[in-house]
Formats: C-alpha cells, sequence, structure tokens
C-alpha cells in the first residue's frame, strides 16, 4: 500500500511467470528465446501483458559475435503516474514495444571487450508528462540510435566501461522529437575492489544535446543546456546472505543477453520480488546483501522504471 494524501490508501499488486529457452545449435550459432506474462492488478482494473524475446548469435570468429535480437515488452503505469494528486492519470494504459537490435561483440583479449550496435524501438502507449496540461498522457513513439561500448580490466580487481549512445526519439504522427530526451550520452563506470567482497564504484553521465518544443507550437524547438550526473556506491558482501536479484532474459536489454552469449554462459534468473542485488567476488564467490542504501533504493528504481526503453537509453 502507499498513501498519496487521497482519501483511501491505494492498493496494487504487480505478479508475472517468466521461461527462457537456450538452444544447443551448431558450434558457432546461439539461440535464445524467452517468454513471460505479467499481471498489474489495482482496485478499479486488471492490466495484463505479455512478453517476449528471441536473439541468435554467430560467431564470425573465436573472437568476434554477430548477433540480433527481436524482443516485444510491457510496462505498467507506476502508482504516483496513476495516482499523484497534481500529474496522476488513473487512465493510463500499458506501454507495450517492439524492440530490435543488431551489432558485433568483440572480445580483443581476455580482459577488453568492445561491443557496436544499432537499435530502433516501435512504442506504443509511452507514457510521458504534457508539457501543456502537466499531467502523465500516452502517446506512440520510435526510438533509433546507436551504441558502442567497451569493457577494461588492467587489474583483476579494477574494472573500466565507458560508453556513447546516441538517440533519436521522435512521435511518429507528427515527425517532431520528444520533449527532454537528449541524443547524445556518454557514460563512464569505474568499479575497483579493494578487498575480497567489497566494492568502490563510481559512475558519471553526460547527456546533451536537448530540447523541448513551445506550448504554442512545438514544431519551434528551443535547445536544454547539456547536464551531467554522478554516482558513487559502496557495496559490502556478507558471507552468510543467500539473496539476489537479476533481471531474466526476457526482461533484460539485448545488450545484457548478447554478452552473455558471447560469454557462452545461461544468464541467471531470479523472480522480480528480490530486491537485495547480488555481488560475486572475483577471488572467492559469496553472495551478499546490499548494504548501501543509495545503492539499494537506485537497483529497485532501475527495475521498475526500465520499462519499454533500455535503461541506458532512458
Amino acid at each position: 500500500p502507499q498513501a498519496l494524501g487521497l482519501n483511501e490508501t491505494i492498493w496494487t499488486l504487480a505478479r508475472r511467470t517468466c521461461a527462457r529457452v537456450s538452444a544447443a545449435l551448431p558450434a558457432r550459432l546461439h539461440l535464445t528465446m524467452g517468454v513471460s506474462q505479467h499481471w498489474f492488478e489495482r482496485p478499479d482494473a486488471m492490466n495484463t501483458g505479455s512478453q517476449w524475446m528471441t536473439s541468435a548469435g554467430y560467431d564470425l570468429t573465436s573472437d568476434l559475435l554477430a548477433f540480433a535480437t527481436y524482443a516485444h515488452k510491457v510496462r505498467f503505469p507506476t502508482i504516483d503516474q496513476l495516482f499523484n494528486p497534481q500529474q496522476g492519470n488513473a487512465a493510463l494504459r500499458p506501454e507495450q514495444s517492439d524492440n530490435y537490435e543488431t551489432g558485433l561483440a568483440w572480445t580483443m583479449a581476455p580482459t577488453a571487450q568492445l561491443r557496436a550496435s544499432v537499435f530502433h524501438n516501435d512504442v506504443n502507449n509511452f507514457i510521458l508528462n504534457d508539457s501543456i496540461n502537466q499531467v502523465f498522457v500516452n502517446r506512440d513513439v520510435t526510438m533509433s540510435g546507436f551504441q558502442i561500448s567497451a569493457s577494461y580490466s588492467p587489474l583483476p580487481t579494477l574494472t573500466f566501461r565507458p560508453g556513447y549512445t546516441y538517440l533519436d526519439m521522435r512521435y511518429p504522427s507528427s515527425g517532431l522529437p520528444v520533449d527532454y530526451r537528449p541524443r547524445d550520452v556518454v557514460d563512464l563506470l569505474v568499479a575497483y575492489e579493494p578487498a575480497p567482497g567489497l566494492q568502490l564504484s563510481a559512475d558519471a553521465s553526460y547527456f546533451a544535446d536537448q530540447s523541448v518544443g513551445s506550448k504554442s507550437n512545438p514544431a519551434v524547438r528551443q535547445a536544454l543546456s547539456d547536464y551531467a550526473v554522478v554516482n558513487a556506491k559502496l557495496r559490502k558482501s556478507l558471507a552468510m546472505a543467500s539473496a539476489a536479484m537479476c533481471a531474466p532474459p526476457i526482461c533484460s536489454t539485448p545488450n545484457t543477453i548478447m554478452r552473455s552469449a558471447s560469454r557462452r554462459r545461461a544468464a541467471r534468473c531470479t523472480p522480480a520480488s528480490s530486491i537485495i542485488s547480488s555481488y560475486r567476488s572475483p577471488r572467492k564467490a559469496r553472495y551478499g546483501a546490499l548494504i548501501t542504501v543509495i545503492s539499494l533504493l537506485r537497483s529497485t528504481s532501475r527495475w521498475f522504471q526500465a520499462g519499454t526503453i533500455h535503461g541506458r537509453r532512458a
């Protein structure tokens, strides 16, 4: 339950089931398929939605993987989007999207990987804040772009993950850009493990080239200032803890799916109800409870807000 300043407490219930199949095909070919069914229940209505995905990878060489992914995804409105006293809209419909991605993953060395891909998403009932009425509404949008990312570990305890994403997000009906969506995003994550079970990490993102349309004429655009976001986390594993969370492939981005395929490992699947993140030490495998409050809140927010947009492109 969550009280929102109304005369009654709002109850919601979210449930899901999921399944994933990985096929053992010819040595160079990798195929993954998944499906899940979701229910979102509230006092006045119940929304249902199914998700499915399929991805194929082919080893061009022992170090170079070509991949292609299709996924149909669904995301339900949040409690805030439905019942916020100022901006909420109880008539919001779930988002549904068809996502396409293809690219290459290159393992340059055991400690260095490079990945490049292009993507296109058709999103029906995308939930956004209407700039005129200042309430949440559904709109159809398209997202197209490309991403380049890398991972480099000069030491077993130190990892760098830079990345760049170009995103063009528009309304197909008018061809106009969606407000407040940056076209260029540059990321850098640094993670360091000074001792087994202890990890320090920081990530920075720089957002550029975004604009907003005039309320009287959306075609008249005003450029907005670039900005940066920096986060820092401290994670500690406790040897006796056993809780963990990870998104199954049907709910993961194609990036995550294909990284798993390129390493020949099946992705782990844990129910979404788990809200404690997992951490695995490279020296000794151990699961632990996440004790940093900032990291816990951030992980939970990313899970529920990712929806039909790739988390890296939100």
